[in-house]
């Protein structure tokens, strides 16, 4: 909802929002949205009009007098622009030191990640995960360098005979490269469908005769990249147990191919691509998860990627059209990574943002309804979103100064304006057939997250922008949320949180199995939890806090039931559980008319949230302190270690923790209602699409098409409920 300010008297403008949020409806809602387009296009009209460059005098209604009331009047007579900003060391980030002296930075994005390293550890060995890459690498062949040195290289050739035995059959692979293409490439194409397929065929046929094919070897890096394409299937690949021994060895066998030859002399797109594809795998979430391997490997993609000048356009022009495709896509692929991993983890970006000439390549997914609108592929939507949207972000927030409050309002209104263009686009996508030999379930699946991606880090984003301004609203203002100079701040990491709570919840009803391996929503809906519960806790009686309690509530369901699959999700738990129960007490005191039972307050003694734990939650604590923890042996990331080092493994100790509880029955609105609150739509056969079981599609073209249906409308009223609320 847009925010209209009509300013008369101080304070008028805090009660007209707070009206809204009582008394409001959708309807309302939009009307008030849209009578602000309305008002504003009429005015730009009348200024074009009336521009004194052609002489012409000022419209009457354009008077300074008139559209002063549009203004925000800033609490205590504060200009604009001249607003306090929150304390540097309140926004710098934090930094977090073991005993045995290992630090990491945590930036003001990074969030809790700074907790999540205090709690613990996966309570898995990694020294097991390389034993496999230890006894590979052993074998490779050595031949004498011709450097004319007493030192010994491996034989390329021998060594690469070596791996392609540990390739699976045929069969596997083909079906694992279909796996890769349909459900574990939706959120980083580091490899396109085409050219996955006909490197799969390229080193099967080397593999089949090797002496046959002797001068047309494949390069070493290029099966490195099938072999992590294989090992990223294999994790998303639901026939297999998450994280698989399957997995690991396909990716320890990708490691000894990138180990061959030297990545640093490597001038191949193969190797850049396997890089990157090695730092998604470690991003994942499962034993091998590590923050700092992540990053470095995709920073030194980025680094071949410039070197290559991948970046500038003037190195596509004289290609060949396919190669150029090919090169083009690899880069913003590449560098829309960067810019999540930047965000997620507070890290610059490599090349500047400002320095980037490379154009997109063809749109070769856009499509044509019946009516002649032309619907860009998902690629090319994720690319914009990377080029208006996380790029600009990325930037802002990698300097060594807070961004100002007037920044922050634009890049907010960066990201609404880019979700208002692109709401089509997103329906569109959810109603997208099946390719030849896809599955039904594939299909609704790749519809679903292609529709749903975007709009689910837009929820991110938005906690990410105004994290910093929403805390200063809690501290300064609990008593009235609406009255200081940064309501709106607080409104939209609010509202938020509310989307992002609600898509995990809406995600995990139609596709747990799958999302319960995807690692970034564990960071996100535990940042979302702290935003709710915060709201609760800090100002019980505010008209925010039923739906803020009933949404964290929520997120703690799903964070206790993803702790039995992730030890991400289980590293949030134990402060959050702390955290929701300090909600629960406050808000039962701050309510005593209310039934017991509506609280969940039914232990006279639960465990507390402290001041520490909200300020390592909100990741404003500067130093973290971690426990006792084991040295590590060995660099990079394919080194061996006795335990995983605490600044990995960002989980707690194992918990016992129940299995996904059944979705919760409706429940009544909430008070404020911006956006629906997860409960009203965490069954979901209140939307008509109840998810099936695993294997039970069948029927033929008709169950299928009816399941397509049910899925376009999930996702409509899901688009409805949320973006069209935004503003």
């Amino acid at each position: 909802m847009s925010l209209i300010r009509l300013q008369g008297t101080q304070g008028q403008s805090a009660e007209v929002v707070a009206s809204v949020a009582r008394h409001g409806s959708f309807e309302l809602t939009m009307t008030v949205h849209n009578m602000a387009n309305r008002i504003r296009e009429l005015e730009e009209a009348l200024s074009a009009m009336h521009s004194p460059a052609d002489g012409a005098t000022q419209h009457p209604l354009l008077r300074p007098e008139l559209l002063i009331i549009k203004e925000i009047e800033l609490p205590g007579g504060a200009e604009k622009g001249t607003q306090s900003q929150p304390a540097l060391t309140e926004t710098f980030g934090a930094l977090a030191i073991s005993e045995a002296g290992t630090s990491r930075w945590y930036g003001p994005t990074a969030g809790n990640l700074a907790l999540l390293s205090a709690q613990g550890s996966s309570g898995s060995d990694r020294a097991e995960y390389a034993r496999h890459l230890v006894q590979l690498t052993t074998s490779f062949p050595f031949s004498p360098s011709n450097c004319g040195s007493s030192y010994v290289g491996w034989d390329v050739p021998g060594s690469l005979v070596a791996l392609v035995k540990q390739l699976p059959t045929a069969e596997r692979a083909a079906e694992l490269c279909e796996i890769y293409i349909a459900e574990a490439s939706w959120h980083a194409t580091l490899v396109l469908a085409d050219d996955l397929r006909e490197l799969c065929r390229t080193i099967y046929a080397y593999a089949a005769n090797p002496a046959r094919y002797s001068l047309a070897i494949p390069h070493v890096h290029s099966l490195a990249v099938l072999f992590l394409a294989l090992a990223m299937a294999a994790l998303a690949d639901l026939s297999l147990p998450a994280y698989s021994p399957e997995a690991d060895a396909l990716f320890d066998a990708g490691q000894a191919a990138l180990a061959l030859e030297s990545v640093f002399v490597s001038r191949e797109l193969r190797t850049i691509q396997a890089l990157a594809m090695a730092a998604t795998y470690l991003a994942t979430g499962g034993p091998r998860y590590s923050i700092d391997a992540s990053w470095a490997l995709n920073a030194m993609a980025m680094v071949l990627a410039e070197r290559l000048r991948l970046h500038r356009e003037t190195t596509h022009r004289g290609l060949h059209p396919e190669q150029g495709r090919l090169c083009r896509a690899l880069f913003w692929e590449l560098f829309s990574l960067e810019t999540y991993s930047a965000l997620t983890f507070s890290r610059p970006l490599t090349i500047p943002f400002s320095e980037i000439t490379c154009e997109f390549p063809e749109d070769w997914e856009a499509a044509v309804t019946t009516d002649g609108l032309v619907v860009p592929g998902f690629l090319q939507t994720k690319w914009k979103f990377t080029r208006e949207v996380t790029a600009p972000f990325a930037t802002i927030y990698s300097r060594s100064t807070p961004p100002t409050f007037d920044e922050v309002l634009e890049l907010d209104r960066r990201l609404r304006q880019f979700m208002e263009g692109k709401c089509h686009v997103m329906a569109r996508y959810a109603s997208e057939g099946s390719s030849p030999g896809d599955s039904p379930r594939d299909v609704y699946f790749r519809a679903y997250s292609r529709a749903n991606m975007i709009p689910r880090f837009c929820g991110n984003l938005l906690l990410y922008l105004h994290r910093s301004f929403f805390l200063q609203t809690i501290k300064e203002t609990a008593d009235d949320l609406l009255s200081g100079p940064y309501a709106t701040s607080f409104l939209a990491a609010y509202r938020g949180a509310l989307l992002v709570v609600k898509s995990d919840t809406f995600s995990f009803e139609l596709f747990s199995e799958r999302f319960h391996r995807w690692w970034p929503i564990w960071k996100s809906l535990g940042n979302a939890a702290f935003i709710l519960g915060s709201v609760v806790c800090k100002s019980p009686r505010s008209e925010f806090a039923p739906a803020a309690l009933e949404s964290l509530r929520e997120a703690v369901r799903l964070l206790d039931a993803g702790a039995t699959h992730s030890f991400l999700a289980a590293g949030h738990v134990p402060a959050l559980r702390r955290l929701q129960n300090t909600a629960q007490a406050v808000f039962a005191a701050a309510h005593p008319d209310l039934d017991p039972s509506s609280t969940n307050l039914r232990a006279r003694e639960m465990e507390m949230a402290t001041e520490e734990d909200f300020q390592m939650l909100s990741g404003s604590r500067p130093i973290v302190e971690l426990g006792t923890q084991t040295t590590t042996s060995g660099t990079g990331f394919a080194s061996t270690r006795s335990s995983p080092d605490p600044l990995d493994a960002a989980g707690a100790a194992t918990l016992s923790v129940a299995s996904m509880p059944p979705p919760l029955a409706p429940t009544a609105a909430p008070l404020h209602d911006y956006l629906p609150a997860p409960a009203q739509y965490s069954s979901a056969t209140t939307l008509g699409y109840a998810p099936p079981p695993r294997g039970s599609f069948g029927g033929g073209d008709r169950a299928h098409e009816q399941q397509q249906r049910l899925l376009q409308k999930a996702v409509a009223l899901y688009w409805d409920s949320n973006v069209s609320r935004m503003d």
